[in-house]
């Protein structure tokens, strides 16, 4: 059976297993880290677009994407 993509995103299921890479969620779909919203707070973080960071930061903030406040343990301001 096709799944039906959700948000354009790919099922982790229809991917070549030699070309999987990325974010996935809890459902197996694909997650476009480009499109996952950056808080405010993020902007004023030391860990802000430090590439040894941004796998937990996205994951963070993907995490709490429909949440009314957003919280993060690793903030540490500029």
């Amino acid at each position: 059976m096709k799944r039906v993509n959700k948000n354009g995103q790919r099922h982790i299921d229809d991917i070549d297993p030699t070309k999987i890479a990325g974010f996935f969620d809890d459902d197996g779909y694909q997650i476009n880290s480009d499109m996952i919203k950056k808080p405010f707070l993020c902007l004023i973080c030391r860990n802000n677009d430090n590439p040894d960071e941004e796998m937990v930061c996205n994951m963070t903030r993907y995490d709490q994407k429909d949440a009314g406040e957003f919280k993060c343990f690793a903030f540490s301001k500029k």
